[in-house]
């Protein structure tokens, strides 16, 4: 493989990108260390030492990561390629945490579904999940398993508007309509928000 540039990503950090158009990222020492200069060739036992040490970091960078949360693979891969570890390490070290435990998808839908039912609309759990880069297939099989209270959703924001149910029945039109509006924002349906009651 023949070094084709280095980029200077911070004062610590390099970008080497190939003829192939591959690239990673090592310290400044590391570059040193193993001779790396523009239009230098770098031969596969090298290539093979470097591999090794990039798995090793990306995956106790992972493991630092959910030392605090738990995290969706997507959003571990995200961070990992945007702090430039070639994606086929990526993989492997994601891979190799899901077959481990420390990484599963549908133990985070489950656990986020959990936290929120009641508070949240199934079209907000929806979207929030896949803003994590979740599968949609995963998130909704686990949708399904699991009971969203959205109507109890309701009540606690209606709540917090200060109303009762029977309140919020019970008020003029304009007022009413700006809190349905408003869950309606929030993703729940016209069905949802009249459930259990009747607006005079």
């Amino acid at each position: 493989m023949v070094v084709t540039g280095l980029l200077k990503v911070d004062n610590k950090r390099t970008k080497v990108t190939f003829d192939d158009e591959s690239s990673f990222v090592l310290y400044n020492s590391e570059v040193r260390k193993y001779g790396i200069s523009e239009e230098s060739e770098i031969d596969s036992d090298t290539v093979e030492q470097i591999g090794k040490l990039l798995t090793n970091r990306a995956r106790n960078r992972v493991l630092y990561m959910l030392g605090n949360s738990d995290k969706s693979s997507g959003d571990i891969a995200r961070k990992l390629v945007d702090s430039g570890y070639p994606e086929n390490i990526v993989r492997d070290v994601i891979g190799q945490l899901e077959s481990y435990g420390y990484i599963d998808d549908e133990r985070y839908v489950r656990n986020y579904i959990e936290s929120v039912s009641g508070r949240k609309s199934r079209r907000e759990i929806l979207n929030y999940l896949r803003n994590h880069n979740i599968n949609v297939r995963t998130i909704e099989r686990v949708m399904g398993e699991l009971y969203v209270d959205e109507h109890d959703a309701v009540k606690r924001l209606v709540a917090k508007k200060g109303y009762s149910m029977e309140e919020f029945a019970s008020l003029g039109y304009d007022e009413r309509n700006k809190i349905i509006q408003y869950l309606l924002r929030k993703g729940f349906s016209m069905e949802t928000i009249r459930c259990n009651y009747s607006y005079n």
